[in-house]
């Protein structure tokens, strides 16, 4: 994730530097979403409701067939965003092959945390996607909870976003952590004294922590659904 292209761009035109907008002009012409199923619908109904030009799908509880046709007409197009839930490469290992084959320039994580364990099928199919020949430009790991209950959850999105700075997870633990000893006697471990503040250093430039205040978002009114139910 490259914090100059998440908020603005900078672009360099005849020696004065221009701020390109990204939410009225997008940074990424071919888009991957990933997200847990739950959400698929959701996103799609974002992106046409925030960005009705773009051209949005999502592929995700379709048949196999289905799939491969939307991905290949999404293939012909100059832009697209194509929205997946991460479960969807576990029995379809060829669609996440097809997925790389796309060359999309920009990654998009909703819920990242739901790939801490490293060992799991969707941090290894993110991990494909990120360390391809053809690596997106824009990775951008999303979430609220980047650590739930060990340092070495943080590792894994940070291995995404920089994989040269973050290259190994015990460079990371004995860079940046130490073990200690819990109330049963098993080694654990936890970050260093000062530990935390030398990866927010690090990661300065590429980690975006705000409230819709401070980006100047301006939402909508909620919209209220009332569901009238019977109780027996």
């Amino acid at each position: 994730m490259r914090a100059d292209n998440c908020a603005y761009k900078v672009v360099e035109a005849h020696n004065e530097k221009v701020i390109v907008d990204s939410i009225t002009r997008p940074v990424g012409r071919k888009v991957l979403y990933l997200c847990p199923s739950s959400l698929l619908t959701n996103v799609l109904d974002e992106f046409r409701r925030w960005a009705p030009h773009r051209n949005a799908a999502y592929i995700g509880g379709f048949p196999k067939v289905v799939r491969n046709m939307v991905i290949e007409q999404a293939n012909k197009l100059d832009d697209c965003v194509i929205i997946l839930n991460y479960e969807a490469w576990r029995r379809d290992t060829q669609l996440l092959e097809s997925l790389v084959d796309m060359k999309f320039d920009t990654l998009i994580i909703d819920e990242a945390h739901n790939a801490k364990d490293m060992k799991s099928n969707i941090y290894k199919g993110i991990e494909r996607l990120c360390l391809q020949d053809h690596r997106p430009e824009y990775v951008i790991p999303m979430t609220g909870t980047p650590i739930l209950n060990r340092p070495q959850e943080l590792f894994t999105l940070l291995h995404m976003v920089n994989p040269k700075e973050f290259h190994t997870l015990n460079d990371f633990l004995f860079k940046y952590c130490e073990t200690y000893e819990d109330s049963n006697g098993a080694a654990k471990w936890r970050f260093q004294p000062g530990g935390l503040e030398r990866i927010v250093k690090r990661i300065g430039r590429n980690f975006i922590r705000r409230t819709k205040d401070d980006a100047g978002i301006n939402l909508p009114p909620k919209t209220v659904t009332i569901h009238e139910l019977e109780v027996d």
